[in-house]
């Protein structure tokens, strides 16, 4: 007997080889299976990239901030984990490189990494810290290409104790009070002058040295300050910026900053406003007699502020 022919009929009595005889591969059948396929590649590319990224993140992310001009940033070991991607840093200290004054400083700080952003070439992170006594949660995105010279950040922070801010320190060593801000910010990180966005905030419980001579007294105290700034261009527009005091004295105001990018204090302004509250208080606290005499009408008093920040200037009009 043929044994070609034996084998043939064994094929035809069984119906489990049968039914694979007459299996067809078809487009679909095609399709989905190389969709799983390229799916798997996807995952192990994805995961792999990860994985090597994490083993490199510390000298990753000291090659990119080596790069950055004007200051010095300052941290540990990092120690990312994979899943999720986050890595604890004990403190982040920012300086400036010249004069190594301290420009932000954080602590206990919980960075987050977002996966998805890395395909389309950003890097995207998001960060819990403790600053200057109170809370900051910071997202941060670079340019497409992870470019780093081009960043966006949204910023928002509860109870910044204003005592504790190196910036603060320089203009008014004894300034006490407590910052809230919430902030949406992009452009060029070494262009100052050319980042936009938002800024609204508000200072709590206010104690500064006085430097509005139109008002007496060596220092204002239990102030409360709220502000909405569009940026653009170097320019600061508020929009509102509000003083109010827990007697009932408040000064509204609305106008422009302009920013100078050397040196802050340079900075020029031109704001228009009014005074508003009660002539008795006003009466012990401002010295034109002509504001009083308004006052005592129920009228509002017009107030320009012009000058410098390191010299501001307020007049009655």
């Amino acid at each position: 007997m043929n044994p070609l022919n034996t084998v043939r009929e064994l094929f035809a009595k069984s119906p489990l080889l049968g039914r694979l005889l007459d299996f067809e591969v078809t487009r679909g059948m095609v399709l989905a299976g190389t969709g799983y396929f390229l799916f798997g590649l996807a995952v192990f590319s994805l995961v792999f990239t990860a994985r090597y990224y994490v083993v490199q993140t510390d000298a990753l992310v000291r090659e990119v901030v080596g790069e950055l001009d004007g200051v010095t940033v300052e941290f540990p070991y990092l120690e990312p984990q994979l899943v999720p991607p986050r890595v604890t840093v004990e403190y982040v200290r920012v300086y400036h490189k010249k004069t190594r004054k301290p420009l932000l400083i954080l602590k206990d700080t919980d960075l987050r990494l977002s996966l998805f952003p890395l395909l389309v070439g950003k890097l995207s992170l998001s960060a819990t810290s403790r600053a200057y006594g109170g809370l900051v949660d910071i997202d941060l995105s670079t340019g497409a290409f992870f470019n780093t010279d081009w960043l966006s950040a949204d910023v928002r922070t509860e109870m910044i104790d204003l005592g504790t801010i190196p910036q603060i320190k320089s203009f008014d060593r004894s300034m006490k009070g407590f910052l809230t801000i919430d902030a949406s910010v992009q452009g060029p990180v070494n262009a100052p002058l050319e980042v936009e966005g938002e800024v609204v905030a508000r200072l709590d419980r206010l104690d500064m040295e006085n430097r509005f001579p139109v008002i007496k007294g060596a220092r204002l105290k239990d102030f409360s300050v709220n502000l909405d700034c569009a940026m653009e261009k170097g320019v600061w527009s508020f929009s509102q910026l509000d003083i109010v005091s827990t007697d009932g004295i408040s000064l509204k105001t609305a106008g422009a900053l302009s920013v100078d990018a050397n040196n802050f204090q340079k900075s020029t302004f031109d704001m228009n406003g009014k005074f508003l509250g009660s002539p008795k208080r006003l009466a012990t606290s401002v010295l034109d007699p002509k504001a009083v005499a308004m006052m005592k009408k129920k009228q509002a008093v017009p107030v320009r502020l012009r000058g410098s920040v390191a010299n501001p200037q307020v007049m009655l009009k």
